[in-house]
């Protein structure tokens, strides 16, 4: 049997068609904690600070040609219609999750629907010549003056913002283009009303801009910042502390005349006058930053408490730096664990206690058994003495990527398998899998398609999702479906069926590929 969904347009000039084959019996039920057959030690341990560039920079420069080239296939089998599924788009609306655990064509447990928009509605039109237009970093701003909510959606081409205040009708109101060149890699934070662009772009350097000039658009306009700093060139990442008006750029590596590198660790900016960042301090003294944290600790190490710390994922360690003061940075622990291959990024508990740390190499290229998700589980009350305490592997064979946490739940952007949610159990540190949005849903392998990160803190409970390949997601957690889950001390299971795409015209949409039921399966870990 063919379903076939057809759009024609007024004209009768074309017709946009997605047939699809027959459903594939039900799968075993399948827990969403997997339990391998050889646990990952939980071993973690200390190491020696040093600015010299380790394995960490052969593995950075592995991964960053790899998705390159991941990006380029997946266009190229798109192009020839060797992989019609991935042709699809996905289905606009607002559509809560249903019992099938579909929402418009989207797999989903316990997340709806609100908006999607693609690359062209977000601004990116038309894009520079050369690129191949994609999504990759976002972010969020709430307006002090009238409350209206924000996504901030980085792109290879620039940087679009979207008023979500009504997140089922969402509006592209601005759109910055990138400084120089086109990039993969583009990221965005926020302090006060001020957004700051960084990417691996060269001689990109930062760009500044006054949230504020958005306020009361209705249509999209093309902006361009309100000021730039070049003290650097590229720059992988940008973290923000909100309350030191402290910015710092980790990543930078370009050389040239007057960029400061810091060994590509963490670059200081003061931003307390935000169209003069002012440059306030450099720490290379453990190499390359590839991610961080930047707080006011509020922890139970006593020494520490009130003084502003850096938690850094430096590649292949977790690394705690002291940088209260600008002049005289220092490192607190530096701790490596068993199992590592790419120390990605992670996110503190809001108690300041525990750290989930993903890593974005230990699925990918790895022997199937190897390929299930990993975040790892740290204690830090003894900020000199970071302990591994567990690692959670879920049922999907996926790579994570950035991830954020919100009181017991920490949001998680994994590529191809979309958003996932997961409880942190503070007595045990042990996570639990409550709610997913799979928003790449053609596939889920350990590649680099899907979803790039995630944003969860607007107080709307509007979330914002990044998706490379189609532009961006607003959905919205059921968080009393997800407290009742918690609440029954129970691991979902789910059994699947799906059904593939035969024939697509371009960006038809299909009616959706995969269906889930509940199922009872035994947690053997």
């Amino acid at each position: 049997m063919l379903f076939l969904v057809g759009l024609a347009y007024a004209n009768g000039a074309s017709v946009e068609t997605c047939k699809v084959g027959q459903w594939s019996n039900w799968s075993e039920c399948i827990s969403s904690k997997h339990c391998p057959a050889e646990p990952i030690p939980i071993v973690s341990y200390p190491m020696e600070v040093t600015e010299e560039w380790d394995e960490g920079r052969t593995g950075m420069q592995t991964i960053m040609k790899a998705k390159l080239e991941s990006w380029a296939q997946t266009r190229q089998c798109m192009a020839d219609g060797s992989c019609p599924e991935l042709n699809r788009l996905p289905i606009a609306g607002a559509y809560t999750c249903n019992a099938n655990g579909i929402a418009g064509d989207i797999p989903c447990k316990n997340v709806d629907q609100l908006a999607y928009m693609t690359i062209p509605q977000l601004g990116y039109t038309p894009p520079i010549q050369g690129d191949s237009p994609a999504g990759n970093d976002c972010w969020g701003w709430e307006d002090p003056l009238n409350g209206d909510e924000y996504a901030i959606v980085g792109l290879t081409g620039g940087t679009s913002f979207v008023r979500i205040t009504d997140p089922k009708n969402p509006v592209a109101v601005g759109f910055i283009r990138t400084a120089t060149t086109y990039s993969s890699w583009r990221d965005i934070k926020v302090i006060g009303s001020y957004a700051y662009i960084v990417s691996e772009a060269r001689g990109h350097g930062l760009q500044v801009f006054d949230l504020t000039k958005l306020r009361g658009r209705n249509t999209l306009a093309v902006f361009t910042p309100d000021a730039v700093s070049n003290v650097f060139g590229n720059a992988h990442n940008i973290v923000a502390n909100e309350e030191t008006h402290f910015l710092y750029v980790v990543g930078a590596t370009q050389a040239g005349t007057g960029y400061q590198l810091c060994r590509g660790g963490l670059l200081v900016l003061d931003v307390a006058s935000p169209l003069q960042p002012r440059y306030a301090g450099c720490f290379g003294t453990d190499g390359y930053v590839h991610d961080a944290q930047c707080v006011i600790y509020h922890g139970p190490h006593a020494a520490y408490r009130g003084r502003e710390l850096c938690f850094c994922f430096n590649e292949n360690s977790l690394t705690l730096v002291d940088v209260h003061d600008k002049n005289n940075m220092r490192v607190i622990a530096k701790s490596g664990y068993v199992n590592v291959a790419y120390t990605h990024q992670g996110w503190l508990t809001e108690d300041h206690e525990v750290i989930l740390l993903d890593d974005e190499q230990d699925e990918y290229n790895k022997p199937s058994a190897q390929q299930f998700t990993k975040t790892y589980v740290w204690d830090i009350r003894v900020l000199t003495q970071p302990t591994l305490k567990s690692v959670f592997q879920s049922s999907e064979r996926s790579v994570d990527h950035n991830q954020y946490i919100i009181g017991n739940y920490a949001y998680q952007g994994n590529y191809e398998s979309g958003l996932r949610i997961l409880h942190i159990n503070r007595a045990t540190y042990e996570l639990t899998s409550v709610a997913y949005f799979d928003a790449y849903p053609s596939r889920t392998t350990p590649q680099f398609n899907g979803i790039w990160s995630v944003y969860p803190f607007l107080r709307s409970g509007t979330i914002v999702l990044s998706s490379i390949n189609h532009g961006m997601f607003l959905v919205k957690a059921n968080l009393s479906a997800m407290d009742e889950l918690v609440k029954s001390n129970t691991t979902f299971a789910e059994q699947t069926r799906t059904r593939p795409v035969l024939e697509i015209s371009s960006s038809a949409n299909c009616p959706y590929l995969i269906e889930t039921k509940s199922c009872e399966a035994p947690v053997l870990c």
